[in-house]
C-alpha cells in the first residue's frame, strides 16, 4: 500500500528512535531485566504510547496503520520494548477509550497515552490463558469497594506497571457472563508480584501478579459488573491485530459468548 506523508513520517521517526535510542542499549536492558522509565516517557512524548487515542485524551490520534508501522520499527530493535508498547496501546488504552467513563479516561487514559504511567493487562492465569471463562480470580463487593483475590501469570510489565486492567469473576453463577474488569493501581494494598522467566525477552518485566485481598477504588470497575464478554474479545482483538507484524500470524481470541 502507499503510505501517506504522515504515515511515512511516523515510520521514519520510529525507525530513527529505535536505531539511535533503543538498539545500542538492548543488551544492558536485558541484563537489568527492565526498560528505563525515562525511555517510555520519551516514547510517550513522541506519541508512541497512545497512538490511536484521540488528542483530547492525550494520544497521537495517528490511526492503526501508523501504529503498526511504529510498532514494527520498535520491534526491529527490541521485541521486548515493542511488547510493552503494544500492551500499553492495546489492550490498555484501547479498552479504556472504548469502555471507560469520562472520569476513568481523565485519571488513567490520559497519562497512559502520554507515557506518564505504564499499564498492564491481567487476564491470563496459571490455569487459564485465552480461555477467559476459566478464570479463578474473584471480586467481592464490600461496602463502597471491591476485594479481589487470585493469581495472574505471564503479565507483561507486571513488575513495572503503575496500573492494571484486572479481570475477575463477580458472578460465578453466570459463567462466562459473570466476568468484570477492574482498574487496579499496582500500589494497592495486598497486591504482590514475582518475576517470571521469559525465553524470548527479559525487558518485558513479565510477572506473576497476585491481587490477593486487593481493594481497587470503588468507582474503577466496569459500568455493569458481568458485562465484559464482548469487552475481553474487543481488547484481545486489538492486541492480536497490533502484534501481527512482530509475531507473524496473529492469534485470534476465542469467542466468549
Amino acid at each position: 500500500m502507499l503510505l501517506s506523508e504522515e504515515q511515512t513520517l511516523i515510520r521514519d521517526t520510529a525507525r530513527a528512535f529505535a536505531q539511535e535510542k533503543v538498539a545500542p542499549h538492548v543488551r544492558a536492558w536485558e541484563a537489568a531485566g527492565e526498560i528505563p522509565r525515562s525511555l517510555l516517557r520519551e516514547m510517550g512524548e513522541l506519541g508512541f504510547m497512545g497512538m490511536c487515542v484521540p488528542a483530547e485524551w492525550g494520544g497521537a490520534e495517528a490511526g492503526m496503520v501508523s501504529y503498526v508501522l511504529a510498532l514494527e520499527e520498535i520491534a526491529a530493535a527490541d521485541g521486548g520494548l515493542s511488547t510493552v508498547m503494544s500492551v500499553n496501546n492495546s489492550p490498555d488504552c484501547a479498552a479504556l477509550l472504548a469502555y471507560g467513563s469520562p472520569e476513568q479516561k481523565e485519571r488513567w487514559l490520559k497519562p497512559l497515552a502520554r507515557g506518564e504511567i505504564l499499564g498492564a493487562f491481567c487476564l491470563t492465569e496459571p490455569q487459564a490463558g485465552s480461555d477467559a471463562s476459566n478464570l479463578k480470580t474473584r471480586a467481592e463487593r464490600r461496602g463502597n469497594g471491591w476485594v479481589l483475590n487470585g493469581v495472574k501469570q505471564f503479565i507483561t510489565s507486571g513488575r513495572t506497571a503503575n496500573m492494571a486492567l484486572v479481570f475477575a469473576v463477580t458472578d460465578p453463577d453466570s459463567a462466562k457472563r459473570g466476568i468484570s474488569c477492574f482498574i487496579v493501581p499496582t500500589s494497592a494494598p495486598g497486591s504482590t508480584t514475582r518475576p517470571v522467566s521469559s525465553a524470548t525477552s527479559r525487558t518485558t518485566a513479565s510477572a506473576s501478579d497476585s491481587p490477593g485481598s486487593t481493594r481497587p477504588p470503588g468507582t474503577d470497575h466496569s459500568p455493569r459488573p458481568g458485562s465484559l464478554r464482548r469487552r475481553i474479545n474487543s481488547s484481545l482483538w486489538w492486541a492480536s491485530y497490533a502484534s501481527a507484524p512482530t509475531q507473524g500470524t496473529p492469534v485470534l481470541p476465542s469467542v466468549i459468548e
